[in-house]
């Protein structure tokens, strides 16, 4: 079980110039009491910012920036650190610092925060929480060195169900950036959200996509000679299909455990890219029941809860295309393609309902703050149903 422990003040404040603000003796001996004869996780600045090796407790440090320990164990990926945690039958504390809190926080079942009566400078806050997923146990008032505060035990008591949710758009519709909004919100709130994006380019399987298919200058050029806005629509939906099958189980594994699993680009991608290579609708019907039976049935890919459609215009697009930096691939340099794929995604729109979010108004291009008020909207109508 994950626990995270902290002091914080009435405005969150954790700390400044990478030092506690408060050093309660009652507070101390709490810690001390709580983490005692366990793993305690925290980051790199914590680490050393410890004053002395803490006695009878197991570090796990979470940094890139060190290579080993003599008292513990380092990570240097929070996934590998996260099932490694998930897979011990004993309560860990996450002891700081802010990052560290910020990572863990959806994760935690418990939280042992003594909430101090006052408020101080600070450039270190903890991070806001869903309350209301918690339930809040005051554990001991405690007057300290004339410093009113609490100690307070927050147990989570709403298991959230695993969501997928797949967000899809035109060219330029800025899935991305609206993706790590949702992202950012959803997890301020206290979900426990899981990002992916299709094509997983540095997995064996996106690489062959990327470099081989698309010729994405990083990593190779293409190698079909047509191009790959004109290789078959059936071949091209087999190499997106296999690096979703292939990076299948790290999904399935995040939404048994009942994260929100939000993915930029997925099964309709393929739906709307390739069904454009095709002149009627007759043959794109015919292509999206042999995708939907390919990746869903065959492959046994998770089906989405809900698909948020981004629709920017080609016309647009071409505006915001002059602020690009990354070098487009063979489909994003290739016109007819984008406007064939954009006509089928308004046709997939029809038939599989897709949530429609339009980036675009009378007075042109929305702000991506007003774009993403609509697709959060849908989100929490999506996260609410039963």
């Amino acid at each position: 079980m994950i626990s995270i422990i902290a002091a914080i003040g009435q405005n969150n404040e954790l700390g400044i110039d990478n030092k506690l603000i408060w050093h309660l003796k009652k507070d101390l001996e709490n810690f001390k009491k709580l983490t005692l004869g366990k793993k305690i996780v925290m980051g790199a600045n914590t680490y050393y910012s410890l004053p002395q090796k803490l006695v009878d407790r197991e570090y796990i440090v979470l940094s890139t920036k060190i290579n080993n320990i003599s008292n513990g164990q380092v990570f240097h990926n929070f996934e590998n650190l996260l099932n490694y945690l998930n897979n011990l039958n004993e309560e860990v504390m996450i002891i700081g610092g802010k990052k560290i809190y910020e990572l863990f926080l959806p994760y935690a079942e418990r939280l042992y925060l003594t909430e101090i009566k006052a408020n101080s400078r600070a450039d270190v806050y903890f991070p806001k929480f869903a309350k209301n997923f918690y339930h809040r146990q005051v554990l001991k008032m405690v007057n300290d060195e004339e410093v009113n505060y609490e100690i307070v035990l927050y147990e989570r008591r709403l298991k959230m169900q695993g969501k997928l949710i797949v967000i899809e758009g035109t060219d330029c519709s800025g899935k991305e950036t609206q993706t790590k909004k949702l992202i950012t919100r959803l997890t301020q709130e206290g979900y426990k959200v899981f990002p992916f994006t299709f094509p997983k380019y540095d997995s064996p399987t996106g690489k062959i996509v990327g470099g081989p298919y698309l010729g994405k200058e990083a990593i190779c050029e293409g190698w079909f000679k047509e191009g790959a806005p004109q290789v078959d629509a059936l071949v091209s939906c087999c190499y997106y299909a296999a690096d979703r099958r292939y990076n299948m189980p790290i999904i399935l594994n995040h939404l048994n455990a009942g994260d929100i699993v939000i993915i930029d680009r997925y099964v309709e991608s393929n739906m709307a890219h390739q069904g454009g290579k095709l002149a009627t609708s007759e043959e794109r019907l015919n292509l999206f029941k042999k995708i939907e039976k390919l990746e869903y049935d065959v492959l046994e890919l998770p089906r989405p809860d809900a698909i948020i459609f981004l629709y920017m215009p080609y016309e647009y697009a071409t505006i915001l295309k002059q602020n690009r930096q990354e070098a487009p691939d063979e489909n994003e340099s290739d016109e007819q393609h984008l406007r064939n794929a954009e006509a089928t995604y308004l046709e997939l729109c029809d038939l599989y309902n897709f949530a429609k979010v339009d980036c675009f108004d009378e007075n042109g291009i929305k702000s991506i703050d007003n774009i993403h008020k609509e697709v959060y909207t849908r989100v929490r109508k999506i996260l609410e149903k039963k």
